[in-house]
């Protein structure tokens, strides 16, 4: 899944939460339940979008090493050259 997936459903959940909210013909019970339900899905979003940021994170830190690694083995690759 995206951040732009996840950010469409967020708007999403917001909209019906506001909607439940709103109802005038649902019992106070039901429309709590409806809206923890609504509040739990939000929290587990955030919490895949917790997780997308950290694997970008891991992710960037990956590249940046990687193209220290084949810096240095450039710079290797010339003293030999060099050497020689």
């Amino acid at each position: 899944m995206t951040t732009k997936y996840y950010a469409k459903r967020l708007k999403d959940l917001y909209n019906l939460k506001d909607e439940v909210e709103n109802v005038v013909d649902m019992d106070y019970i039901q429309k709590s339940v409806f809206l923890s339900d609504i509040e739990w899905d939000i929290l587990c979003i955030y919490d895949e979008l917790e997780k997308l940021k950290t694997k970008k994170k891991r992710m960037e830190t990956l590249i940046v090493f990687s193209m220290a690694i084949i810096a240095v083995l450039a710079v290797l690759i010339l003293i030999i050259k060099l050497i020689k």
